[in-house]
């Protein structure tokens, strides 16, 4: 009777931790379709909108060139500007791109698409080899968040006429960005010391690490140790 009981027992909790393990999966999964379901939604509706009020202000300063210029200028800026972030958080919240390599891909995409306007020649080293690890949104966002910034601050303070990136991912995932420019001066850094500081908080908050040097250009410097959490599916 004893024995009988244990299995008994046994089996009831087994079939308790299936059960639950059952939900979580379901809850996850259920997760992933919300996720999906919104950046669908921004795409579509956000950016539709947004690509409207772009077309009217190219079309409206082609049809009256030398009427409120500057304004139609700052409005299609704007509207361009809207669209390149909320396309980024389109990729951020969206579950097929929870990987690794498609953090880095986006990076290397987005780092050449967005200096070449402004006519910053940009080069990469990135591994051959990139772990097929899965990375929440969090770290996705924070970590594309701080790579913006920094390009950000080349294009706005630097003067600078080329950029080098290096990924490096094993094992430690660490990225670096470096440009020619004039550097800064310990009196300017409040200049743009919010900017730094959440580049720092972001880092922080997925348990990585931001460093900036100021020599020959600026550095940027930022480290994070993610979990080998192999991609299955």
């Amino acid at each position: 009777m004893i024995l009988i009981s244990v299995f008994v027992t046994g089996y009831f909790i087994q079939r308790q931790k299936t059960v639950q393990h059952q939900k979580e999966i379901e809850k996850q999964k259920a997760v992933m379709r919300e996720r999906n379901r919104i950046a669908h939604d921004m795409h579509d509706d956000l950016g539709a909108g947004l690509s409207t009020i772009k077309m009217m202000g190219e079309m409206a300063m082609s049809k009256s060139p030398g009427y409120n210029s500057n304004e139609m200028q700052k409005i299609t800026q704007s509207a361009s500007e809207l669209i390149d972030s909320m396309r980024a958080i389109v990729w951020s919240i969206s579950s097929r791109n929870d990987s690794l390599e498609d953090l880095v891909l986006y990076i290397r995409k987005y780092s050449f698409e967005y200096l070449e306007p402004h006519k910053i020649e940009c080069t990469m080293d990135i591994p051959e080899n990139i772990p097929q690890i899965k990375l929440s949104a969090e770290q996705r966002r924070n970590i594309f968040l701080v790579v913006k910034e920094s390009l950000h601050n080349t294009v706005k303070h630097a003067h600078a006429t080329h950029v080098e990136i290096k990924i490096k991912t094993n094992p430690v995932f660490t990225f670096t960005i470096h440009d020619n420019g004039m550097g800064f001066e310990a009196i300017n850094v409040n200049r743009f010391g919010n900017g730094l500081k959440n580049m720092q908080r972001r880092m922080e908050s997925i348990n990585g690490s931001f460093a900036i040097e100021n020599g020959q250009g600026t550095t940027v410097k930022c480290e994070c140790l993610f979990e080998s959490k192999e991609i299955t599916s």
